[in-house]
């Protein structure tokens, strides 16, 4: 489905319908709409518009396998402090209520980099605004590494701890910087409101892969029984998020809800959880050619999935059974053998 850029020519104004209903397929993709909201179904051998209201179980409901955006650029929103411009790049300097404030450097548009950033904070950091810090926790040099050299870019001369032998935390100590992130993500930063900035999901592809590959080098798992990718959030706008933003890739997920206490805690209280699965060879070889991750065994994994000659399964994303015999039909009026 290719989505275009248009001018509002008219509108309609009318009373609000009582009800609104809720699709969700069987793979976890979900839209709210008014019940004269017409949809493409399956019925009778044909593909006919329905309205949502007269929908019911079990109907097969057309939704696109890939999105198509405008490659754009897209500028970083500046929050209201100082701002310098310099070519591509803005010069950032908060000195509303702090003197002593440092200046960063950051892109005039969303670039690789900075997207990565955002990814990384958004899987293992956070914001922390009354400490004027962000911190980013993994146990993965590629990641630790590559979140200081960005750090470094902009300015920002990151402070690195250990709590454990593994595991380190970098610290971004920057009022600019937290000011800037606290923008971008419109004050949500609690772990249950994380989200993908409106900015990121409609950049560019390769700026989008990149805020999607710092994600999943943080809360991505490659399976070892089965050819599978999963993403795990407690968010489920960002679980719905990716789900949409991997389509832009031609990639379908699925979207599955599972309650799980968190590893890292003393009460296993169970909460919501969101899983984005990427099942099949042919799905994980699109995954693996356009989502640069950076940690080595996870790309080491995907590389032996893709490379073993197995038939694709995924037993989701597939057409109604009642097409055979459409099919059928066609190749005998055609004479065409099978």
């Amino acid at each position: 489905m290719k989505i275009v850029k248009k001018d509002i020519s008219a509108f309609i104004k009318r009373k609000g319908e009582k009800y609104l209903y809720k699709l969700t397929t069987k793979i976890g993709k979900s839209v709210v709409t008014t019940g004269c909201h017409p949809v493409m179904v399956f019925r009778d051998g044909r593909i006919v518009s329905e309205v949502v209201e007269n929908l019911k179980n079990g109907d097969f409901v057309a939704t696109p396998r890939k999105l198509d955006f405008a490659e754009i650029d897209i500028k970083i929103p500046i929050p209201e402090i100082e701002a310098i411009y310099e070519g591509d790049h803005v010069i950032l300097h908060d000195n509303a209520k702090r003197s002593f404030a440092k200046k960063i450097k950051i892109p005039l548009y969303l670039n690789e980099e900075f997207s990565r950033l955002l990814g990384y904070l958004v899987g293992d950091g956070c914001i922390l605004p009354k400490a004027n810090r962000c911190d980013l926790t993994n146990c993965d040099n590629e990641i630790i590494e590559d979140f200081i050299g960005i750090s470094r870019q902009m300015g920002i001369e990151p402070f690195v701890y250990s709590k454990k032998s593994i595991t380190k935390t970098v610290a971004l100590n920057s009022i600019t910087l937290v000011k800037l992130l606290t923008n971008i993500f419109k004050n949500r930063i609690k772990k249950e409101q994380k989200n993908m900035p409106d900015i990121v999901m409609f950049s560019r592809k390769h700026v989008l892969a990149n805020f999607l590959a710092a994600l999943f080098d943080c809360d991505g798992t490659v399976r070892k029984d089965n050819p599978t990718f999963e993403y795990t959030t407690m968010s489920e706008t960002l679980a719905d998020q990716v789900q949409l933003a991997l389509l832009r890739f031609g990639i379908v997920s699925r979207k599955i809800k599972k309650m799980k206490a968190a590893t890292n805690t003393k009460n296993k209280i169970k909460k919501e959880y969101f899983y984005i699965t990427i099942e099949g060879k042919e799905k994980l070889e699109i995954f693996y050619k356009n989502i640069p991750l950076r940690c080595g065994h996870k790309r080491e994994r995907l590389g032996k999935i893709i490379s073993k000659n197995v038939i694709p399964n995924t037993n989701n994303d597939l057409i109604p059974q009642e097409v055979n015999q459409i099919v059928k039909q066609c190749t005998k009026l055609l004479g065409i053998e099978y």
